[in-house]
């Protein structure tokens, strides 16, 4: 599995967005320091994240939460995270987003279906 995940930090409340193929062991080594972007602004805490069997969908989805409008997206108060809080049943592709797409609009919807 690949998975798209959501760190905050507990020092500055900042948030970082990241792909993995394992969450547990990449949480980690933000925590340890190991990782040098985010090295500063640990601890981090998981705060959402969702699960692919495509890795190019993954990070496409990845790609796409970095960008402007899925930055806002993954932060907004109707976000990812409070829509589908932990623990995050695994999504297997990003048709399954169907019920999220359409509670934010057009443009979301847009943008997931040019992936």
């Amino acid at each position: 599995m690949h998975y798209v995940y959501i760190l905050q930090s507990l020092k500055d409340e900042s948030y970082y967005t990241g792909f993995t193929t394992d969450v547990e062991a990449r949480l980690k080594k933000h925590n340890s320091g190991a990782v040098e972007y985010t090295s500063t602004k640990r601890p981090f805490k998981l705060v959402w994240y969702c699960c692919f069997e495509d890795k190019v969908k993954a990070l496409q989805f990845e790609k796409y939460l970095k960008s402007g409008s899925g930055f806002v997206l993954a932060r907004k108060k109707t976000s990812l995270i409070s829509l589908f809080p932990l623990p995050q049943a695994c999504l297997e592709s990003l048709s399954e987003l169907g019920p999220f797409i359409a509670k934010i609009g057009r443009f979301f919807s847009y943008i997931m279906l040019s992936i």
